[in-house]
């Protein structure tokens, strides 16, 4: 699988931005951390045949939960 061009990956970041109901300005760090590792990380049921795609989407999401506050 070639790997993504920049403007590939903004354009999939832009989707998944707005997918989550959000324009160009974010009103947390936390949403653009889970937006990237939807973009990055891609679809979680596959996560189950990829242990270390898996931990590290359970760390990320992490990291949004504790900017949150939701920690």
């Amino acid at each position: 699988m070639p790997m993504p061009t920049r403007a590939e990956l903004r354009a999939s970041f832009a989707y998944a931005i707005e997918r989550a109901g959000y324009g160009l300005v974010l009103p947390s760090h936390a949403l653009a951390i889970r937006a990237a590792v939807e973009v990055v990380l891609g679809d979680p049921s596959r996560d189950a045949t990829r242990p270390t795609t898996a931990r590290h989407r359970a760390q990320l999401l992490a990291l949004a939960d504790a900017i949150e506050g939701c920690d």
